[in-house]
């Protein structure tokens, strides 16, 4: 079995606990950052047992085994942006990076607000764990890329099987 298979196996328990985000009906809303562009609910991120975000997001390029997906939040933390990932491992590229690409307070596509976050393979812990010092506050949870991947990779996850 592949790290990424194992890694999303092991936090299939995740999924579980986020049944809502996985088999409820899809909700969509207009944007609050990008006129004319609807996004999805895709994880409801509780913070301290007092406060919620919720995050939404769209598919935004999918380019072979490769996914895009637009991220964005606007309740307690405020966040936007591109969430970049393959669906499952390449053997002839190994364990594949994610790639975040995040906007904050700054308006989408801004090259002065971008802020550009690669996680290889062994970071993925630390970001599981919310120890990874790049991704710390208003940053995309590893839960996000979780039911992103799932919800966006799920037809291709289950042909590779």
């Amino acid at each position: 079995m592949s790290p990424i298979r194992f890694t999303l196996l092991h936090v299939g328990l995740l999924i579980a606990g986020f049944g809502s985000a996985v088999h409820a009906e899809v909700r969509v809303a207009p944007s609050e950052f990008r006129p004319d562009v609807t996004v999805e609910f895709l994880y409801n991120q509780d913070i301290e047992g007092v406060y919620s975000t919720t995050w939404l997001g769209r598919e935004e390029k999918r380019e072979g085994n490769w996914r895009d997906i637009y991220f964005e939040t606007s309740e307690k933390y405020v966040a936007k942006g591109i969430l970049s990932f393959q669906c499952f491992a390449d053997d002839t590229n190994g364990d594949p990076t994610i790639g975040i690409v995040e906007y904050g307070w700054g308006e989408f596509g801004d090259p002065a607000a971008k802020r550009v976050t690669t996680i290889d393979y062994s970071q993925r812990q630390a970001w599981m764990n919310g120890e990874l010092d790049a991704l710390m506050g208003e940053s995309p949870p590893y839960e996000l890329f979780v039911v992103a991947h799932y919800r966006f990779c799920g037809d291709e996850r289950e042909a590779a099987n």
